[in-house]
């Protein structure tokens, strides 16, 4: 799919079939998911991934869409409202690209030397 394995593309993707837990593509939730979206061939997945990806970066709306269910995918425990902060930070380095988020390494630094935060 021409996708980087380590980028947020792969949540994008997660988000976009309906995958239910962190790291896992069930082939039924894969050919299923793909399907709904009428992408029966992988020229039609990359076409969709593309438009997704480009949707991401100029709709805020659909960013933070994406970026809410992240939190509830990502999270260990369902009955639990937080995730550990250390996921959370690798996330957010994943999830904010340095271009448009200059301070993210700071923030990220930032979280991790305050128990507090």
């Amino acid at each position: 799919m021409k996708v980087d394995p380590n980028g947020y593309m792969t949540f994008a993707i997660a988000h976009k079939i309906g995958c239910a837990d962190m790291g896992v593509f069930g082939r039924k939730e894969y050919v299923e998911g793909w399907a709904k979206l009428g992408a029966d061939t992988l020229s039609k997945q990359q076409a969709i991934i593309a438009n997704y990806a480009t949707e991401l970066q100029t709709d805020k709306k659909i960013f933070r869409t994406m970026y809410k269910w992240i939190f509830s995918y990502i999270r260990e425990d369902e009955r639990k409202r937080t995730v550990p902060k250390a996921l959370a930070a690798g996330v957010w380095t994943i999830v904010f690209e340095k271009s448009e988020f200059p301070l993210i390494d700071a923030f990220v630094q930032f979280i991790q030397d305050n128990e507090d935060a």
